[in-house]
């Protein structure tokens, strides 16, 4: 597949990424930096790409929200970060989110940011947020592109096209979960019928875990519930693949785990959710993650 250089601010989606698009998609963007509860004493720390802190968000207390953004172009480049937040969702399409932005300490919705050639870029002051509930973060770095237009992504494979070839978006959904309880996740097919594949990865998971995988909260359940024993700790996975799923169709991804010993405080269980548009040649394109997290 042919690349091509973006032309202005990025926002990686994942690690290694160079600003070349199309791109492969991840929702937990190393540039959507949570501090946690405590503000950074040295926000240009971060001007390093190397340095990530991907913590999930905490509801009912002021989380730190830091953007980071890259001029990959050789000449100077200004615009606003944008940030939203909705519910945290598989698929987020732009009708979800570009009506609920987070406002900038000083109120407004946007923070002006300008580079030089290949600076990196990052909001300070930070965003002080504090949600009521799990929430997916959206970020974007705007140096002329602008907001979506939500009326022309309304499909899985517009939203393939939309995340893959816009550099200057990320998306963060980070939640910490609880063993003892179902993690639901909410998915939304959009207005035309495709085939997808829903992949579940488990990383850092005790020896004789068990899982389950089943939809929910739907008028039509799909696919058989997939449930067993986790057989390796890292990279394990299981799923749904070349899935028909119609238009319109809504429901929830409902995950529950049974671990088989203890859990590594410094190093939680890490249950990825993912799911591909599958394109007439076969080829898969991520259109949306999310990742939970078990502390214990």
């Amino acid at each position: 597949m042919t690349q091509t250089e973006w032309n202005g601010f990025v926002m990686r989606s994942l690690k290694d990424e160079s600003g070349s698009v199309p791109r492969i998609f991840s929702a937990d963007s190393p540039d959507i930096v949570n501090s946690g509860l405590t503000k950074l004493s040295s926000p240009d720390e971060l001007k390093s790409l190397s340095t990530t802190l991907q913590n999930p968000l905490r509801p009912g207390m002021a989380n730190f929200i830091y953007l980071r953004a890259e001029n990959t172009t050789q000449s100077t480049v200004s615009g606003v970060f944008r940030l939203y937040s909705v519910p945290v969702s598989l698929t987020l399409f732009p009708k979800q989110w570009t009506k609920s932005p987070v406002k900038a300490p000083d109120g407004s919705t946007t923070v002006p940011i300008s580079a030089g050639a290949s600076d990196v870029v990052i909001s300070d002051p930070s965003y002080l947020f504090a949600p009521s509930s799990a929430q997916s973060l959206i970020a974007i770095a705007d140096s002329g592109n602008g907001v979506p237009d939500a009326s022309k992504i309304t499909t899985l494979p517009e939203l393939a096209a939309y995340v893959s070839n816009n550099a200057d978006i990320a998306m963060s959904s980070i939640v910490e979960c609880q063993s003892s309880k179902t993690f639901s996740l909410p998915y939304s097919q959009g207005y035309e019928s495709c085939k997808v594949n829903i992949t579940v990865s488990m990383d850092s998971v005790p020896a004789g875990s068990t899982f389950k995988l089943s939809q929910g909260n739907c008028s039509m359940v799909l696919a058989e519930p997939l449930s067993g024993e986790v057989t390796q700790e890292n990279g394990f996975e299981t799923g749904w693949q070349n899935l028909e799923v119609p238009a319109n169709w809504s429901g929830t991804l409902d995950f529950s785990i049974a671990f088989g010993g203890a859990v590594s405080q410094s190093a939680p269980v890490q249950v990825k959710f993912e799911v591909s548009y599958v394109q007439s040649n076969n080829q898969p394109v991520t259109v949306g993650t999310a990742t939970a997290l078990y502390i214990s």
